[in-house]
């Protein structure tokens, strides 16, 4: 049953499966899914001057500009440069 319990929650919210270090059956919990480390090589890392790279996935879902030592960083609460650091 977790295996299909899993398999659907990881379908639903788009993990790509074939990524995973290993395979659905051995994780035994929705949270030690959520934390899967990947295969070596899954997803090279542009090691380029000028890229930033987010190790995490995820949607971008606010653009904004900075202004003075303001941001609006999740969800709409706005955080300062300083304290989000």
């Amino acid at each position: 049953m977790r295996e299909h319990v899993l398999g659907s929650i990881a379908s639903w919210v788009g993990m790509d499966l074939t990524e995973a270090e290993h395979p659905l059956v051995e994780y035994r919990s929705f949270g030690e899914l959520f934390v899967r480390r990947l295969r070596p090589q899954a997803r090279p890392v542009d090691a380029g001057p000028g890229v930033a790279v987010s190790p995490v996935d995820g949607v971008l879902s606010e653009v904004g500009e900075a202004r003075g030592d303001r941001l609006i960083q999740a969800k709409g609460i706005d955080y300062s440069l300083a304290g989000l650091l």
